[in-house]
């Protein structure tokens, strides 16, 4: 049979015709211009991408400390008592990163501390130093003193102990303080007058020289004891001195009873020891000049001058006879 020729409806079977020529012949043309300029930013993203994944890998698997360029820096310099702060910290430092150290709790610097990353490595450019941070001086505490007993100088972590003069005492509970970062821990201790307890009550005895409203007997202060009414007898020192400790000098004395015959042989017998009056510089801390003190009794002599010391026995006793044991001591 003779083919047939039927007509063509598929637009790319049509015959081309010069217009449709020069419009593909434009496109080609342009796809084959843009096309190396789109190889060539390609190759360039992935040559800036795969070098920091390859030190990534390094770093991960072969534990292998690399730095992205000739120019990078390697770890950070060691600056005793700081750290990098976090504001200029990085994972990797470049040529021209700069660093700042913050020292610790406690410690300050000035000038600040600053490294800058360069071609040789860190460059020091702020020559800082942590130095621990000073304190004011401590307050000093009335009749009282203050010693360091760690450290050696007034600054952070520094403490004192307050200690009292003679004749005073510590009242506050804690006699420290330690050095903080903007001031001293606790109260600045209080050292008071040394006291003595007063007598007790005691019904027959007399005592002199009590101060008023109930003061507090200060030390070197003397009190003066005594028995009521007849048949009585005072059975210890008649005088007590309050010392610098806070201390007596003698147990308080008591009264005791006494037969006629005692009391008048007190007053008349040539048994007793009579007490001598002062003498320059020399003071009695046991009963008072004029009185008699019986055999085997003791009489008590001390210097209340500061530098003066006991020259010969300072107790004599009281003898047979009315007689002393030694002679009287000098100051």
């Amino acid at each position: 049979a003779i083919p047939l020729c039927r007509p063509c409806v598929d637009p790319w079977c049509s015959p081309r015709t010069e217009a449709w020529d020069k419009h593909t012949n434009t496109q080609n043309s342009s796809r084959q211009r843009s096309k190396p300029q789109l190889d060539s930013v390609t190759a360039q993203l992935l040559v800036q991408m795969q070098l920091p994944l390859i030190l990534l890998f390094l770093q991960l698997w072969g534990n292998v400390e690399v730095s992205l360029s000739q120019n990078a820096c390697p770890k950070t310099p060691v600056v005793p008592h700081a750290s990098v702060s976090e504001v200029t910290k990085k994972a990797v430092y470049q040529q021209g990163n700069v660093i700042h150290f913050i020292c610790e709790t406690g410690y300050t610097s000035f000038p600040p501390i600053r490294y800058a990353c360069t071609e040789n490595g860190w460059l020091l450019t702020s020559r800082g130093r942590c130095n621990l941070k000073p304190c004011v001086l401590p307050d000093d505490t009335p009749n009282g003193y203050y010693q360091i007993i760690h450290g050696e100088e007034f600054v952070f972590g520094t403490t004192i102990k307050y200690f009292c003069n003679e004749g005073y005492q510590m009242v506050s509970k804690v006699d420290t303080r330690t050095c903080g970062l903007d001031k001293w821990t606790n109260h600045v201790p209080i050292c008071d007058r040394l006291s003595c307890d007063p007598p007790p009550a005691d019904e027959g005895v007399t005592v002199i020289g009590l101060p008023d409203n109930d003061n507090p007997i200060l030390p070197d202060h003397l009190l003066k004891f005594s028995c009521e009414g007849p048949g009585k007898e005072l059975n210890g020192s008649s005088v007590l001195r309050c010392g610098q400790d806070g201390q007596w000098d003698h147990p308080f004395p008591t009264c005791k009873n006494i037969t006629r015959h005692e009391e008048e042989c007190r007053q008349n017998c040539a048994e007793n020891c009579k007490v001598p009056g002062p003498s320059d510089g020399l003071q009695l801390t046991t009963h008072e000049p004029g009185d008699q003190l019986r055999k085997r009794e003791k009489l008590t002599f001390t210097c209340p001058r500061r530098g003066d010391y006991i020259r010969g026995k300072a107790e004599v006793e009281c003898l047979a006879g009315g007689r002393w044991s030694d002679p009287f001591p000098t100051c």
